[in-house]
């Protein structure tokens, strides 16, 4: 389901709503509704979030293409694996593709 939702402080939001049990089939939804490539996943528990790192995801993306692409420290864990609330990941639809595909062989 995809919607255009009007606030008077954003103008236009476009919203995409899906199996709320399936996250992982939402996102691969969602990117095909929008015909996009990549994208920034954003936690909602992510009060602090720094828009302005956004930028940097995808200046990392354009130099070094990779499936993710996240903060971490220095042992290599994802800042997004915290309770930080500050920063975001970049993925690739493809690589969420392979991952659904491989989860359904699985199972």
């Amino acid at each position: 389901m995809t919607c255009w939702l009007r606030l008077p402080v954003l103008k236009e939001l476009i919203v995409f709503g899906g199996d709320e049990g399936n996250v992982l089939d939402r996102f691969i939804h969602a990117a095909e509704s929008f015909q996009i490539d990549r994208f920034i996943r954003v936690c909602s528990n992510n009060p602090f979030l720094q828009i302005n790192t956004f930028a940097m995801l995808f200046d990392t993306y354009t130099t070094s293409p990779a499936d993710y692409i996240a903060y971490g420290f220095a042992n290599r864990q994802p800042t997004i694996q915290t309770h930080l609330g500050l920063f975001s990941e970049l993925t690739t639809t493809q690589a969420l593709q392979r991952l659904l595909s491989k989860r359904k062989r699985i199972f």
